[in-house]
């Protein structure tokens, strides 16, 4: 599928989910289908969403996905074709890696991830004295994204429940917030997170001084 090919597609699907809107946020755009010969390219992968939001801004533009395509379309030449959308995403994560060992980084990682919900209005709501909680449907994104059940074991019911006690919510008197997280909650879970996938980069042998993504593994 050439890069015209792939853009329209890109283009058909975001009108698809987007439902006549000029943005997108992330429980929209991880259902956006890639093209048929890049299927296996998750656009579920966290690195992948980091990429594609260029600007940070924690929604989506189809301009995004167009820069997205034509970065793929660049790629394309250095990576066997069969092995592209493990490539990719690697290219991704590394992307991911590079940031977030600057100075600022990971606070910029932390201020990103939490605008992915935040700036969801259907998921982000003032649950009472000016906290802003994420709903359910919220939470159910992020358990996905992060391949929690897979990763650590926990389904979303025991994921939910960590996370509140992790806010330190025993009660709630308002039933609609029964298993919504707070804002706050997330913030430090993101914390936690980046700096856990910083320690394993660094476990793996990665070095923060290097420059990984010009020289992928396929080019040698």
């Amino acid at each position: 599928m050439g890069n015209a090919s792939v853009k329209a597609h890109l283009q058909e699907e975001f009108e698809r989910v987007s439902d006549g809107k000029e943005i997108i946020h992330l429980r929209e755009i991880i259902e956006i289908k890639p093209p048929g010969d890049v299927e296996t390219l998750s656009l579920t992968h966290l690195g992948t969403l980091y990429v594609i939001d260029e600007a940070k801004k924690g929604y989506f533009e189809l301009v995004d996905l167009i820069k997205f395509a034509d970065l793929c379309a660049v790629k394309e030449s250095e990576y066997l074709q069969n092995e592209f959308s493990t490539m990719m995403q690697s290219y991704c994560t590394l992307t991911l890696w590079e940031d977030v060992t600057t100075p600022q980084g990971q606070d910029g990682f932390v201020d990103w991830f939490i605008s992915l919900f935040a700036s969801d209005t259907d998921v982000a709501v003032d649950g009472g004295n000016g906290v802003v909680h994420i709903m359910p449907d919220g939470v159910l994104t992020l358990h996905g994204i992060l391949n929690v059940e897979k990763g650590y074991g926990l389904p979303l019911d025991e994921f939910i429940s960590l996370m509140r006690n992790a806010a330190g919510v025993e009660t709630v008197l308002d039933e609609a917030l029964l298993n919504a997280v707070p804002l706050p909650t997330l913030a430090r879970f993101a914390t936690c997170f980046i700096r856990g996938f910083a320690s394993m980069m660094e476990g793996l042998g990665f070095d923060p001084s290097e420059t990984y993504r010009r020289t992928p593994p396929s080019a040698s």
